[in-house]
């Protein structure tokens, strides 16, 4: 009896879009761009004229981010200073590679909308893409990181002087803040380490303080970019 070859996996190294499709939703407009790898799903919180767009990075099948919907619950702010939002999720949410090349398209996406200063706000696995996305578009003018893993951050020395944020729970049981302590001695300045004492992973203890912080640090890089 014959064995039978397992096939192989093949991993695409890059993708091209091929078509957009838009739909509305209950909030926001959702975006498909349909690639060659597959479907990239974003919902796009609109703004009036301007250049400045925030991307945030979802890497679970769903919007919304950490602390209980902290990306749409921003975006909703950002209107009055004409940033427009969009939330991404990845084709494979758990593949670094695969979420590089989504989160790379998306910024390009961006450009052709205009929005060409774009943020990258990433949360735990997602803040490890955007550290990585933030070095391969002159595009990106900043990038935060929110409970970050560190695996697939080798990145951090090399952002060029892109304004970083780290942000942590003391109490994350599942990324130690000493992690984002160690990226933030490796990386450039500008950069800035926030840690809030009994937050966890999710930011669920001390979401007030997390938007706080958080969009006062956006609204000045879009002031300045």
């Amino acid at each position: 009896m014959g064995h039978r070859q397992k096939k192989p996996v093949v991993r695409e190294t890059f993708i091209e879009l091929v078509e957009i499709e838009e739909s509305p939703l209950e909030e926001g407009v959702r975006i498909d761009l349909q690639t060659t790898g597959g479907v990239i799903a974003c919902r796009v919180h609109p703004a009036a004229t301007g250049d400045v767009a925030v991307l945030w990075l979802c890497t679970a099948e769903s919007w919304g981010g950490p602390a209980g919907g902290l990306y749409p619950r921003l975006a909703r702010q950002l209107v009055d200073d004409h940033v427009l939002s969009l939330e991404l999720i990845c084709r494979l949410p758990h593949d670094l590679l695969q979420c590089l090349l989504d989160t790379v398209m998306v910024v390009g996406y961006l450009d052709v909308l205009g929005r060409n200063k774009v943020i990258l706000v990433g949360h735990s696995f997602g803040a490890a893409v955007v550290i990585s996305a933030a070095t391969q578009s002159p595009n990106v003018i900043a990038l935060a990181a929110l409970a970050t893993q560190t695996v697939g951050t080798s990145a951090v020395g090399d952002l060029a002087g892109k304004p970083l944020l780290l942000i942590h729970g003391d109490a994350d049981p599942i990324t130690s803040e000493s992690g984002s302590r160690e990226l933030y001695a490796l990386a450039q300045e500008p950069k800035k380490l926030i840690e809030y004492p009994g937050c966890g992973h999710e930011f669920n203890e001390c979401p007030e303080e997390v938007d706080r912080d958080l969009l006062a640090w956006i609204r000045g890089v879009a002031a300045s970019g």
